[in-house]
């Protein structure tokens, strides 16, 4: 019984991915595939899953940054949004667009391609 619990044991763990940062080329992929979904564009189940990651993605960073205004106010904000609020479709495009137009930072994680992709469109005022 103990060698079929470690054999299975074995076999969960093998399967089990490195943890590791997610990266700008993944968000590119994903974020490619979800304005493809939000056009109606024809789309497999896998690259579903992955349009989801770069949209939960964008909208984390968003929550983030709302959580940081709260608590510490517009000073420490990471990117400054529109009071009315932008929608998750344009954020994704904005992250897209700095992604398209700088492949070498594509290695960079997924997190700071898209602070750096919101910075540069919502940059706060002079503090």
């Amino acid at each position: 019984m103990l060698r079929l619990i470690v054999m299975v044991a074995v076999v969960y763990l093998s399967n089990i991915e490195v943890a590791r940062a997610y990266s700008g080329m993944e968000l590119l992929r994903g974020c490619t595939q979800a304005l493809k979904m939000a056009a109606g564009e024809h789309f497999e189940p896998e690259e579903a899953v992955h349009a989801g990651r770069c949209a939960g993605y964008v909208s984390g960073i968003m929550d983030l940054n709302q959580v940081v205004l709260a608590v510490r106010g517009r000073s420490m904000a990471l990117f400054c949004t529109p009071e009315r609020g932008v929608e998750n479709a344009q954020l994704i495009r904005i992250v897209l667009k700095r992604l398209v137009d700088n492949p070498a930072d594509l290695h960079q994680p997924a997190r700071l391609n898209v602070v750096l992709a919101l910075r540069q469109a919502f940059p706060c005022p002079e503090r």
